[in-house]
C-alpha cells in the first residue's frame, strides 16, 4: 500500500470525525476571506464612485478667481487641450460657483449647492456621454439635491449665488454692495450617477448638491460674457513608439515630455477685442518640428495709449497689478530669453502610426528666445483714494481741507514731471490743491486715508507731509485727460460715477456725500480722477501696498511700440496668477486608496473569531488523531520514522483544511454581503450609510483559501506536537494522558506547603504574591487616575492578570489537598490535575471577555459641559458654513447692521470667522484619501478663547488645570498663541490628532505642501494637534499667513458660534434666517462632534460584535476540551464505575470540573473589564450597554455549560469498563 492510498483510505474511513475539522477550517477561511472581500468591495465602490465623479475627464484647468475667454464658436476657441486632440474641439468650458437652492414655494432649501454652467461638450465627458438638452429657463438637478428639495421634473426652483467681481471683495474700494444673482427655472431633468450626478472636484463618497444650468444663460446672468472659470478635457493618451521618442531626442533641448493640459498663458490687451500675443514666437526655437509657444488669452492687464504722448500704460481690471505681471514687466525689460512651455506638433508624415493629422504635444520648460526688442524701463505708479487732504499738521480742525481725492505714488526720478529730488516725507501738490488749501512749498499737508483691516474693517490713518517745490500746474501734459474725459492715472475702481455725479459714488465705505462741494464736482467733471498730489513710490507702497499688489499701473514713454509691450506676456507665469492644471482622473483614483483598508480592518476586528475557529480546528484534529493513537503506534512499531508518521497525519490535515477552506471561501460571499448590508445599515455610522457593491476578486479568494489552509494547518501542528513525542508502546496501549496524570507521589509531597486546606508550595505563594502586587498596582492607578480612561484600562488589565494568577494559585492549592466532601469538590480537584489546560481555558475566556467589554472604555460620548474650552467642542455652541463668503465682522455693529441682526439677541454671542481654501474632506466621515485637505485661516487667539484679541492682552502660558483646546506633543505643553513652525519657510498648522494620524498619515513636525494662489508651494508644518475635536478633517493656520499665501480667497465661509445655552435655539434661527442669502447653515457643535465620535464608536461596536461571536464560538472549544479529557481518562472512569459510580454521577463529576472554569473565567473577565470602563460607567451609567454585556456573559455561560454537558453526555454514553483491559 502506498502512502497516498493510505492517506485516502484514512480520510474515507474517518470521514465522520473529520467533519468537525473541515467545519472549523471552513469557518476560519470564511471569516478571513469575507474580511478581505469587504475590503475589495469597499475599494471597488470607491473606485466606481470616483469614475462616476470625473466621468471621462482627464485634466482640468482651474482658473481660481479669474475667468478665461471661451468663444461659443468652436473654431475661435484657444488651444487649451492635451496633445491628442484638435485644439479646443474636445474640451469643455464651464462655470462653477457655490450658492443656494430653494423651492419656489419656500418649503425646502439647500445650502452649499454646486451651481455648474455647462453646454453639450460637458455632457460628452460624463460616464454615459448622454446629452442632457436644456433650454435657457431650464435646469437639471442631481438626485441628492432633488431629494433634499423634494422636487421632481416640472417643478420650479430658485438658485442664488454671488455675482463675481474682478476685484476682491476684501480689497479697498471694492464696492458697497455684495451683489447676488437669482435664477428661477424649471427642473427639466434629474440626473443619476451615470449622467454626472456625482460630478465634483473634491473626493467623497457623498455627492454634493448640484444644479446644472445652461452655460450661456448663466454667463448672461453673471455678466461675464463668453468666459468660463474651468476647462475640462479628455485624458491624454500615452505616447509610445520609438519613432516619436527618437525625433524628440533629435530636437536637442527636450528632456522630458509632460502629459498635462496646457496651462493658460496671459496677454496684455488693447481694448476688449484685441488680445496681444506675438505670432510666430516659436521662430527662435530651433528644431525639425512645427512648434509654437502656447499662447492662451487670459487677460492679465489692459494696454492703453495715454493722452498727449505716444505712450502705453498697463493697468488691471483688478485695480492692483498682480506681482506676477510686475515681475514679468521687469524681466521683459532686461531679458531676451526665458523658460517657457512649448507645444510641439508632429506632422503626419513623421510617423505612420499617428491617427490624426497633427498631434499637439506639451513639452517641459525650455529656454527659448523671445523675439522683438525689449521695452524701455516702465514708470511704476500707485494711485490711491484718500479721505482728506488738510492744510497743516492735522491739529487744527478749522484748517482748509479737500475731501476725497486721488494721490499717486510715483518714481519721482523717472517721472519726467515730478520733482526728481522728492523725498519720502514730502508731497508735491497741484495748483488746484494749493489754491484750495492755501499752502505753499515748505508748508504742511496732512493726508487721511483708509487701509483695509480684517473683515472689511476700514482703519483710518493719518500721515503729515511737507509740501515740496514746485507746485504742479494743471496744464502739465502728464495731468491731462484723454478724449473721453478718463485719466489713466486713476485705476478702474468699481462703481465709478459718470462725469457729473462725483457725489453719487459708492466706493464701498461710508462715503459722506455732504462733504462734496461744488468745486469738487467741477474738478471731477473737468479732470476726473487726476491726482491732486504726488508722493514717492517708496512712501506710497509703504502706506497703501497690500496683499493684492503695490502698483496700479506701469507707464511706458513715448516711442514705445505696441509689440514691445506685448512681449511682457511671454514672461508671465500662469501659475503665479492662480491658474492650476490638475489631472482629475489621477487624483480621483489616488483618493480611492483609502487611508483605512477595510479588508485589514475587518481582519483585525475578526481576530477573536478567526482565533476561535483555529483553536477549534486544532482541538478537533488533535482529538481525532488521539483516538487513532494505536494506529500511529503501529506505524512506528513497524519501522516508520516519526517524521514520516507526523507528515502522514499532517497531510491528512492539509487535505481536510483545503476542503474546508475552499468551502469557506465560497460561503464567504454570504458573510461579506451580510457585513456590507450592516455597513449600510446598523454600522452605517462608520461609512456615512454608503451602499457598497459586492465585488469580490479571484485573488482575494485565493488569498483567503491559502490563509485559511495555513491557519488551520498551523493550529493542527501546534495542537498535535505532544502526541508524536510519545513512544510507540505507549501509543499502542492508548496511553494518551494529560499533564499531571502520572505525577509521582514523591513530587506531590515535595511540593506540599503551607496553604490552608492543603498547602500549595512556593509556586502558589509566588502566584499569590504576584496577584496581590497586581491588585495593589491596579488600585493605585484607579485612585490617582482621576477619571483617565487609559489609566483605568491599565488597572483593569492588571486585575485580569491578578485574577489569572490567583486562579493558578488556587489550582495548585486544590491539587495538593486531601479528600473531597462532594462531587463538586472532587470536580474542582480533578480540574487542578491539568493546570495548564485549565489555566488556558480560564485565561482565554477571561481575556476574551475583558477585551470585548473593555474596549467600551474607548467609546466616546458627548462632553458633560460643552461650554468648556478644553472639550471637543472648544466651548462653541454651533459650527457653521456658508455657500457665499461673508465679508463683514458679524461681531461688530457695522457687520450686524449689514444683515439686520438683533443687537439684544446677539448680546453675549461671539462668532469666530474663518477663511476657507477648498479641498478634500479629511475627516473620518470620508472614506477616500484626502489628497488636498481643506485649509482654514483664523486668529488662533480668538479660536482658543472664543473672544477677539485685545491688543493689550498678554496671556500667560496656561496650566493643565486651566484647560485648552490645543495640545502639542503632550497635553497643554504649548498653548494656541505659542504655536509656531520650525523655520520661516513654513506655516504653523493645527490639525485634529485623528486626522493627522489616519487621514493624512503624518505626524507632528511633518509638512503638508499645497499650491498657493501665486503658484508658489505653501508648506504647512503640523505644529500642534487637538484631540477629539469638531475641527476634524481640517488644517487650521493663522489668518495672517492664510491671507499672505491665498490672497485671492476673500471673505469667510466657516464659523464657530459661542453663545449662552438659553439663547441657542433663538440665535440659530435668527442667524440662518438673516444670512439665508449667504447660505449660512449652523449645526450644533455637540451634534457634529457626535457624528465624528459615531465613526469610532461604530468601529468599537463591530469589534465587540465580531469578538463576541468569537468568544461564543470559543465556548464550543470547551466542549472539545471536555471530550478530550474524558477520552484521556476513560480507564479512570472505568475504575470509578467498577467501584460503584453510576454513569449519571460520572457525568455530574465531569460537568463540575468545567463548571468552575467557566464561572471563574467569566467572573475574572467581567470584574476586570468593568474596572477598565469605570470612568464611562460612572459618567454615563444610563447609556452604558448593560443589555449587550449581560447578554454576552449569559450567552457564554449558557453555551459553555451546554457544550460541556453535550461533550460529557456523548463521551460517557457507554460504559467505560472495557478501558480497564488496557490498564
Amino acid at each position: 500500500m502506498t502512502t497516498r492510498r493510505l492517506l485516502l483510505d484514512s480520510i474515507r474511513h474517518y470521514w465522520r470525525t473529520h467533519l468537525g475539522v473541515i467545519l472549523g477550517s471552513a469557518l476560519a477561511a470564511l471569516v478571513l476571506t469575507g474580511a478581505l472581500m469587504v475590503g475589495d468591495s469597499v475599494k471597488a465602490t470607491l473606485r466606481a464612485q470616483a469614475e462616476a465623479r470625473v466621468g471621462k475627464i482627464g485634466e482640468a484647468l482651474l482658473c481660481g478667481e479669474r475667468f478665461v475667454p471661451w468663444p461659443r464658436e468652436v473654431e475661435k476657441r484657444p488651444s487649451v487641450v492635451a496633445r491628442t486632440f484638435a485644439p479646443g474641439r474636445d474640451a469643455a468650458g464651464m462655470l462653477m460657483l457655490s450658492g443656494t437652492a430653494a423651492r419656489s414655494d419656500g418649503k425646502a432649501r439647500a445650502n452649499k449647492v454646486q451651481i455648474v454652467g455647462v453646454d453639450d461638450a460637458f455632457w460628452k465627458l460624463s460616464p454615459s456621454a448622454n446629452a442632457v438638452p436644456l433650454t435657457a429657463n431650464e435646469i437639471a438637478l442631481n438626485e441628492r439635491l432633488a431629494a433634499q428639495l423634494g422636487v421632481k421634473v416640472g417643478d420650479e426652483i430658485r438658485l442664488r449665488m454671488e455675482k463675481p467681481s474682478a476685484i476682491s471683495k476684501d480689497a479697498p474700494l471694492s464696492g458697497a454692495e455684495d451683489a447676488g444673482v437669482t435664477i428661477t427655472a424649471r427642473v427639466a431633468r434629474v440626473v443619476g450617477d451615470a449622467d454626472f450626478g456625482r460630478f465634483a472636484l473634491a473626493s467623497g463618497q457623498v455627492p454634493p448638491h448640484t444644479a446644472f444650468v445652461p452655460l450661456v444663460a448663466l454667463q448672461e446672468k453673471l455678466g461675464v460674457g463668453e468666459k468660463v472659470n474651468m476647462l475640462l478635457s479628455l485624458p491624454p493618451a500615452s505616447l509610445v513608439g520609438e519613432v516619436e521618442r527618437k525625433r524628440f531626442r533629435r530636437a536637442g533641448a527636450i528632456s522630458k515630455l509632460t502629459f498635462g493640459l496646457v496651462s493658460p498663458d496671459v496677454s496684455i490687451s488693447f481694448g476688449p477685442q484685441t488680445p496681444i500675443g506675438p505670432e510666430g514666437l516659436y521662430s527662435g526655437f530651433e528644431s525639425d518640428f512645427r512648434g509654437k509657444v502656447l499662447w492662451r488669452s487670459v487677460s492679465a492687464g489692459e494696454g492703453r495709449f495715454y493722452p498727449k504722448q505716444d505712450g502705453i500704460e498697463i493697468r488691471s481690471p483688478r485695480v492692483f497689478l498682480d506681482p506676477a505681471v510686475v515681475s514679468a514687466a521687469r524681466e521683459s525689460e532686461t531679458s531676451d530669453r526665458r523658460e517657457t512651455y512649448i507645444q510641439m506638433q508632429l506632422s503626419k508624415e513623421d510617423s505612420e502610426d499617428l491617427q490624426s493629422e497633427y498631434i499637439p504635444i506639451s513639452v517641459t520648460l525650455m529656454n527659448v528666445a523671445i523675439p522683438g526688442s525689449k521695452p524701455p524701463r516702465g514708470l511704476d505708479s500707485l494711485t490711491y483714494f484718500v479721505n482728506e487732504l488738510r492744510a497743516g499738521d492735522g491739529s487744527d480742525a478749522k484748517a482748509n481741507a479737500t475731501p476725497y481725492s486721488m494721490v499717486t505714488a510715483i518714481d519721482a526720478a523717472a517721472s519726467g514731471f515730478v520733482n526728481p529730488t522728492l523725498a519720502d516725507g514730502e508731497i508735491q501738490i497741484t495748483r488746484w490743491l494749493a489754491d484750495d488749501l492755501g499752502v505753499a512749498p515748505g508748508g504742511k499737508v496732512t493726508v487721511k486715508y483708509f487701509v483695509m483691516g480684517e473683515r472689511r474693517q476700514l482703519v483710518e490713518k493719518t500721515r503729515t507731509f511737507t509740501v515740496a517745490a514746485p507746485i504742479l500746474e494743471m496744464d502739465t501734459p502728464q495731468l491731462q485727460t484723454d478724449a473721453d474725459g478718463k485719466d489713466s492715472w486713476m485705476p478702474d475702481f468699481p462703481n465709478v460715477p459718470d462725469k457729473k455725479s462725483f457725489g453719487k459714488w459708492k466706493p464701498g465705505f461710508d462715503f459722506d456725500a455732504t462733504r462734496v462741494r461744488k468745486k469738487d464736482e467741477a474738478y471731477w467733471e473737468k479732470y476726473r480722477g487726476t491726482p491732486k498730489a504726488f508722493v514717492t513710490l517708496k512712501t506710497g507702497q509703504k502706506l497703501w501696498g497690500n496683499r493684492w499688489g503695490n502698483l496700479t499701473s506701469i507707464r511706458y514713454p513715448a516711442g514705445t511700440k505696441r509689440e514691445q509691450v506685448e512681449r511682457i506676456a511671454a514672461f508671465i507665469d500662469p501659475a503665479a496668477l492662480g491658474f492650476r492644471t490638475v489631472n482629475l482622473r489621477e487624483q480621483a483614483l489616488a483618493a480611492t486608496n483609502a487611508p483605512v483598508d477595510f479588508g485589514e480592518l475587518f481582519v483585525y476586528f475578526s481576530f477573536f473569531l478567526i482565533a476561535a475557529a483555529a483553536v477549534l480546528t486544532g482541538l478537533l484534529f488533535t482529538f481525532t488523531i488521539e483516538q487513532r493513537a494505536a494506529e500511529a503506534g503501529l506505524l512506528l512499531a513497524v519501522g516508520w520514522p516519526v517524521k514520516k508518521v507526523r507528515r502522514l497525519f499532517l497531510r491528512e490535515g492539509f487535505v481536510l483544511a483545503l476542503i474546508g477552506s475552499l468551502a469557506g471561501a465560497l460561503l464567504a460571499a454570504l458573510y461579506t454581503k451580510g457585513v456590507l448590508h450592516a455597513l449600510a445599515g446598523v454600522w452605517g455610522g462608520a461609512t456615512g450609510g454608503t451602499r457598497f457593491v459586492f465585488a469580490p476578486s479571484a485573488v482575494t479568494m485565493a488569498i483567503g483559501v491559502v490563509s485559511g489552509v495555513f491557519v488551520a494547518l498551523f493550529a493542527m501542528w501546534l495542537a498535535s506536537r505532544r502526541l508524536f513525542k510519545m513512544e510507540a508502546a505507549a501509543l499502542l496501549n492508548g496511553a494518551v494522558q494529560g499533564e499531571g496524570a502520572a505525577q509521582p507521589r514523591s513530587r506531590v509531597r515535595e511540593s506540599a506547603g503551607t496553604l490552608p486546606g492543603g498547602g500549595g508550595g512556593r509556586g502558589s505563594a509566588r502566584a499569590l504574591t504576584s496577584a496581590a502586587t497586581c491588585v495593589v498596582a491596579a488600585l493605585a492607578l484607579a485612585i490617582f487616575a482621576k477619571g483617565n480612561s487609559g489609566a483605568f484600562f491599565g488597572a483593569g488589565a492588571l486585575l485580569l492578570i491578578a485574577g489569572c494568577l490567583f486562579s493558578l494559585a488556587r489550582l495548585r492549592q486544590v491539587a495538593t489537598g486531601t479528600g473531597a466532601e462532594s462531587i463538586s469538590q472532587l470536580g474542582a480537584r480533578n480540574a487542578s490535575r491539568r493546570r495548564g489546560r485549565s489555566m488556558a481555558t480560564i485565561a482565554v475566556l477571561a481575556s476574551g471577555v475583558f477585551m470585548v467589554i473593555a474596549v467600551d472604555s474607548f467609546r466616546k460620548g458627548a462632553p458633560e459641559d460643552t461650554t468648556q474650552r478644553g472639550t471637543g467642542t472648544g466651548g462653541f455652541a454651533f459650527i457653521g458654513e456658508s455657500s457665499a463668503p461673508i465679508y463683514e465682522d458679524l461681531n461688530s455693529a457695522k457687520g450686524r447692521d449689514a444683515y439686520a441682526l438683533d443687537d439684544k439677541l446677539m448680546s453675549g454671542v461671539h462668532v469666530v470667522q474663518m477663511r476657507v481654501r477648498d479641498g478634500d474632506d479629511a475627516s473620518c466621515l470620508n472614506l477616500n484619501r484626502a489628497v488636498q485637505p481643506r485649509i482654514l485661516g483664523v486668529d488662533f487667539f480668538e479660536l482658543g478663547t472664543g473672544h477677539p484679541r485685545d491688543p493689550n492682552e498678554r496671556p500667560a502660558t496656561p496650566s493643565a488645570s486651566s484647560g485648552s483646546l490645543w495640545r502639542k506633543r503632550a497635553p497643554f505643553s504649548l498653548a494656541w498663541w505659542n504655536v509656531a513652525a520650525k523655520d520661516a519657510t513654513r506655516i504653523p498648522g493645527v490639525v485634529d490628532a485623528n486626522t493627522l494620524q489616519w487621514a493624512l498619515q503624518k505626524k507632528l513636525g511633518d509638512v503638508l505642501e499645497v499650491p498657493g494662489d501665486r503658484g508658489e508651494p505653501v508648506r504647512v508644518e503640523f505644529s500642534a494637534t487637538v484631540s477629539g475635536s469638531i475641527l476634524q478633517g481640517l488644517v487650521v493656520i493663522p489668518e495672517r499667513d492664510f491671507t499672505a499665501k491665498f490672497p485671492n480667497t476673500a471673505g469667510y465661509r466657516f464659523f464657530l458660534v459661542d453663545c449662552p445655552r438659553e439663547k441657542m435655539d433663538a440665535v440659530r434661527e435668527h442667524l440662518t434666517r438673516q444670512l439665508g442669502d449667504r447660505g449660512l447653515e449652523l449645526t450644533p457643535a455637540v451634534k457634529r462632534l457626535a457624528e465624528f465620535n459615531e465613526v469610532e464608536n461604530t468601529y468599537l461596536s463591530i469589534f465587540q460584535v465580531l469578538g463576541g461571536l468569537g468568544m461564543l464560538l470559543g465556548s464550543a472549544g470547551l466542549g472539545i476540551v471536555v471530550a478530550r479529557n474524558v477520552f484521556e481518562r476513560r480507564r479512570e472512569f472505568g475504575l470509578l464505575e467498577a467501584v460503584g459510580f453510576t454513569p449519571q454521577t460520572l457525568r455530574r463529576l465531569v460537568f463540575a470540573e468545567h463548571r468552575w472554569l467557566i464561572i471563574g473565567a467569566l467572573g475574572i473577565g467581567a470584574v476586570s473589564a468593568l474596572t477598565a470602563v469605570w470612568p464611562r460607567l460612572s459618567a454615563q451609567a444610563a447609556h452604558f450597554p448593560w443589555r449587550g454585556i449581560l447578554t454576552l456573559l449569559a450567552g457564554m455561560a449558557l453555551l459553555g455549560a451546554f457544550w460541556a454537558w453535550l461533550a460529557t453526555r456523548l463521551a460517557l454514553r457507554r460504559s467505560q469498563l472495557p478501558a480497564l483491559r488496557t490498564e
